[in-house]
């Protein structure tokens, strides 16, 4: 027998959670992690307001010129922020403080096109900063005055996983379980107090260019913590997982 209810459902009733898995194992870490499903992401008008991190911490708020821009949308069950391409879809958030390694990951689409600023990470009131990118062959993670690492950009019709670490030594990039690859840069590390950004490099738009059509399902940012660790293996292979359930079901 089969029930029904002449009901209407609230916001993300029908979405799936995300995670023990990788989203609140991480925030369990000290990650801070930004999922476009609600609650954490707040959406009036089919437009994002907000996103407060899985456990709660730390908000992200759009940036100047993201006057209501990124839409919220929801495809086959799946939640993501969609990016418009040339337009501030941006976001930025206080991550915490920094001394010797910062990592931080993204879960994203491209089935429009190149999603450009995918994240980027800079010190509190800096200028330089490092911006982990996307175009139609590479993924990239450069410092804007400084080392540039790049590996080959898989399909993106489905979501792709991409880890990036910064630290002392410099840059380090790698896809999905993939061995991360490296470009030596000894002044890459912001330390100290350090913004996150989503879908921008900066908090002003600044070249257009450089904004995509991405589609975002989450954005983690991990101050002191190195993901490519042995002791991250598990949290790792959590958010392998998490990217193969969205793409069951996306894009």
């Amino acid at each position: 027998m089969i029930l029904t209810l002449d009901v209407d459902l609230p916001p993300g009733a029908l979405l799936p959670a995300v995670g023990p898995d990788a989203a609140h194992m991480a925030a369990e870490r000290g990650v801070v992690w930004f999922s476009a499903n609600p609650p954490g992401c707040r959406v009036a008008d089919g437009r994002v307001e907000g996103i407060e991190a899985v456990g709660g911490g730390s908000v992200a708020e759009p940036v100047e010129e993201n006057t209501g821009n990124c839409r919220h949308v929801v495809a086959n069950g799946q939640a993501y922020l969609s990016l418009t391409d040339r337009s501030a879809c941006g976001f930025s958030a206080e991550i915490g403080s920094v001394s010797g390694v910062l990592s931080f990951a993204v879960i994203f689409a491209a089935p429009k096109g190149p999603a450009r600023t995918l994240a980027a990470v800079s010190a509190a009131g800096a200028r330089d900063y490092i911006a982990l990118t996307q175009d139609a062959r590479n993924l990239t993670l450069a410092r804007r005055n400084g080392a540039e690492i790049g590996v080959r950009c898989p399909p993106l019709d489905q979501p792709v996983l991409v880890l990036a670490r910064v630290d002392a030594d410099g840059l380090w990039l790698a896809q999905g379980d993939g061995p991360p690859v490296h470009a030596a840069d000894p002044e890459a590390l912001p330390t100290g107090p350090v913004a996150g950004f989503i879908g921008c490099r900066r908090q002003r738009a600044g070249l257009y260019k450089t904004l995509g059509a991405g589609h975002l399902y989450d954005i983690a940012f991990m101050p002191e913590i190195d993901v490519f660790s042995p002791a991250l293996d598990t949290l790792r292979a959590a958010m392998v997982a998490r990217t193969e359930d969205i793409g069951a079901y996306a894009v």
